[in-house]
Parts: C-alpha cells; sequence; structure tokens
C-alpha cells in the first residue's frame, strides 16, 4: 500500500465482513436467494451516502479504482468503499458488474419479450391512440403495459429478479432526489438500459438498433416509476414469497 500523500491504488477488503458467497465474474446464481454482495454494498453506500450527488451512474468514476474494487469482489470479498474516490467511483463499479455478466439481467431468451412489453398498451388508451404518430411519439405518450412487464418478468430466473428489485429500489431513490442530483428516473434509464437491455450482437440495421434504445430506455424507466405496483410492497416479503412459490413448483426427486 501506498503511503504519504498519494492515493493508494491498492485496496484490502474488509475484515470480518462475515460468510460471503463467491461471486463469479460472467454468470449469475439463477437460484440465489440473496443479491450478490457487489450489488448490495454499492446500492447501501450510495443511498447512506450520495443520493444528492449530481450525475450519480453518468459521470465515471476514477477508472483505476473501479477496476480494482471490482476485481476483489469478484474474489467474493467485500470492500470499505468509505475509501474509494467518491460516490461516482462506487456508481461505475456497480455498472460495471452489470455491463460484464456473461447475459443481461433480462437475459438474451426473454429480449424479444421484453421489446414486445413496451409496444403493449393497456386496454383503457386503445380508442385514445392517434393514428398518425410515429414510434418514439407513441412511446412517450403511452405507458407500457405494466400486466405484460410483469408477465416478463415472471419469466426470468429469481436471482435475476432479486437484483432487479434491489436496482430499482436503489433508482428510485435517486429520482426522488432528481430537484438536487439532476438524474430522473428517464435520466436513469438512459444511462443504466444500455447494460441490462441488450442483445449478443447489436442490431446492424442503424434504424433497428435506435428503436430498441428507445424501448430500452422506456422500459427501465417504466420500472422505476412503477416499481412499487411491479413489485409489490407487502412489507418485506413479496420478493421471498415469490422466491417459496417458484421452489414448490420446481420438481423434487422422489424418496421412493
Amino acid at each position: 500500500v501506498k503511503r504519504g500523500g498519494g492515493k493508494s491504488s491498492m485496496w484490502k477488503s474488509k475484515a470480518g465482513s462475515g460468510k460471503v458467497k463467491r461471486a463469479t465474474k460472467q454468470h449469475l446464481d439463477p437460484f440465489a436467494s440473496t443479491v450478490p454482495l457487489i450489488v448490495e454494498e454499492t446500492a447501501t453506500y450510495i443511498e447512506q451516502h450520495s443520493l444528492t450527488e449530481q450525475g450519480l451512474f453518468r459521470v465515471p468514476g476514477w477508472q483505476r479504482q473501479v477496476k480494482e474494487i471490482k476485481a476483489i469482489y469478484d474474489k467474493g470479498k467485500a470492500v470499505d468503499l468509505s475509501q474509494c474516490n467518491g460516490p461516482h467511483t462506487v456508481a461505475s463499479v456497480l455498472k460495471l458488474y452489470l455491463a460484464e455478466l456473461s447475459e443481461p439481467l433480462l437475459t438474451f431468451e426473454l429480449m424479444d419479450c421484453f421489446m414486445l412489453s413496451v409496444d403493449v398498451i393497456g386496454l383503457g388508451d386503445a380508442d385514445k391512440r392517434v393514428v398518425a404518430c410515429t414510434p418514439e411519439e407513441e412511446l412517450s405518450k403511452y405507458k407500457p403495459n405494466l400486466q405484460a412487464i410483469c408477465s416478463c418478468l415472471r419469466l426470468l430466473p429469481l436471482g435475476n429478479r432479486l437484483i432487479i428489485h434491489r436496482l430499482g429500489l436503489l433508482f428510485k431513490r435517486i429520482a426522488e432526489k432528481s430537484d438536487v442530483n439532476s438524474m430522473t428516473a428517464s435520466n436513469l434509464a438512459t444511462c443504466i438500459a444500455p447494460v441490462i437491455v441488450r442483445r449478443p450482437e447489436e442490431p446492424t440495421d442503424v434504424n433497428v438498433f435506435l428503436e430498441e434504445s428507445k424501448k430500452g430506455v422506456k422500459l427501465v424507466e417504466t420500472l422505476i416509476n412503477s416499481l412499487d405496483v411491479i413489485f409489490p410492497v407487502r412489507g418485506s416479503c413479496e420478493v421471498a414469497e415469490s422466491i417459496a412459490l417458484r421452489a414448490a413448483e420446481e420438481p423434487h426427486p422422489s424418496g421412493d
């Protein structure tokens, strides 16, 4: 560790941080019952210390430090984030984690499903549509059908849903301070959508790419703004109940 006036580029994990499940750099555990340590610690740090910071998730952190912290988390160790070079570095660690997943949170398999959910309009809005309306104007005027989005979310692995819910809580709390930090739900979605709503390869057609990018932003913005509807708050039990329900549906080996 460097000593003196310069900042250290070496990081030590927290001592006595308790049991830590080893994280992998490339894959999520689809059957996890808790969010990964890197997600929980970075989200909690931002919530406790940085909700009013200007440009969270838009302003990049110190990249050297971001990679060093991420490498420690990849080994399954906790990090004392109070020693890092500011909240933008912490936010960048979380963003890098999401970007480096081998599959995005919404999964490649369900990407078409989520893209279609943005196009679905509630029945009550059907007679209000303007026929001569561009796709961009349509997305800005009409909310995606939350039931369609919820149906897609139910198809995700449990581990993915837990992370989406935890991120949604973080982004919702940041957006609630947008009058100070300038990060509205729309601004957050613009910064985050590219790392959680992505395909194995970008569409070669520029128009298709732009259209899907807009849908991705609209989807993430909807998840933030409608979090309490998508993940109803019944104490803290809703996610736990969904885990128990899915576990009960899984086939169990016969004892015969």
